[in-house]
């Protein structure tokens, strides 16, 4: 199997692995265990997100492969609750946030230069992300003074395009298209508040680039991101993207509420970066030597020796 090839090639001193839907996965974790070589699951799946929670063969399935890993990774601690409540054991769970490039997103001022409040989707224009609940909602506050920047593409932008027109709103709904990372910074700080109606995503990068550049979160309560990072009422609320009436009536306080302290809101995150993630992800592989009767080996290895900036 070629996975198993490439595995063994690089001689792994810890085997992490991220995920357990794949009999690839499957494989590389019986290939570590043949060979005592400490194993990390990197796993951003919840209650919220799984497919499969209502069959009890698939739980038992993740919980056999759960319970054979040595320690554990996941963004947040929706996932955290459920990777124990599948026999992973507490202590072995290091919490390692998703972050974007912080060097990006260095900074959080407005570069707004409207007179009304500035709302943004940023996403594939799909319905799994939520635009017909998003579209549906705002529908309900076309007499309220906003305007909409959507960054993405996707087979929606004719229907959102043709909403924009039959509701009067085409000259506030701007459909950006695909917009390069590197000038994603200067979008989010011209918005205000961020629309995030997922309804099936783990840890949406948005969520955290958001937060990051002093903008409001309206974030979906369907997924795990949106309960670990969001504040209610300091950097975001949760919105059910199904309740039309709630939704929209959540927007229209948000919108009553601008402007937001932007400062405030990038502090809720700034704490975490790529360098304090990869020292998480260190502690994990040392977490996993240790439930691998392995802590000898790992207090000799150099490379598993770490300091913020290392």
């Amino acid at each position: 199997m070629p996975v198993i090839r490439a595995i063994a090639n690089s001689k792994p001193e810890v085997l992490i692995i991220t995920g357990w839907s794949t009999p690839g996965y499957w494989a590389a974790l019986f290939w570590a265990r043949r060979r005592r070589v400490p194993t990390v699951l990197w796993a951003e799946s919840s209650g919220l997100s799984s497919r499969t929670e209502s069959f009890s063969t698939a739980r038992k399935i993740k919980s056999a492969f759960v319970r054979r890993c040595d320690s554990f990774i996941v963004p947040g601690r929706i996932g955290a609750q459920y990777l124990a409540g599948l026999g992973a054991a507490p202590e072995r769970i290091v919490v390692a946030r998703n972050t974007p490039d912080t060097g990006i997103f260095h900074g959080c001022e407005s570069s707004a230069r409207h007179q009304v409040a500035s709302l943004l989707f940023v996403g594939r224009l799909v319905r799994e992300k939520g635009v017909p609940e998003m579209l549906a909602a705002l529908e309900l506050l076309k007499d309220r003074p906003w305007t909409l920047n959507i960054v993405g593409g996707g087979p929606l932008e004719g229907e959102i395009r043709g909403w924009a027109r039959r509701n009067g709103l085409a000259d506030r709904v701007n459909l950006a298209g695909f917009v390069e990372p590197a000038r994603m910074a200067a979008v989010y700080r011209s918005a205000d508040i961020l629309l995030l109606p997922t309804l099936n995503d783990c840890h949406p990068l948005v969520l955290p680039e958001a937060l990051l550049s002093g903008v409001f979160v309206l974030g979906s309560d369907l997924t795990a991101g949106s309960h670990d990072l969001i504040e209610s009422g300091v950097n975001g609320k949760l919105v059910s993207p199904g309740d039309t009436t709630g939704f929209a009536r959540t927007i229209d306080e948000t919108l009553a509420s601008c402007p937001f302290d932007r400062g405030l809101i990038r502090r809720t995150f700034e704490a975490t970066t790529p360098s304090s993630v990869a020292g998480e992800i260190v502690r994990a592989a040392l977490v996993a030597f240790s439930a691998g009767g392995l802590s000898d080996r790992a207090s000799t290895q150099g490379s598993f020796k770490w300091k913020e900036g290392g």
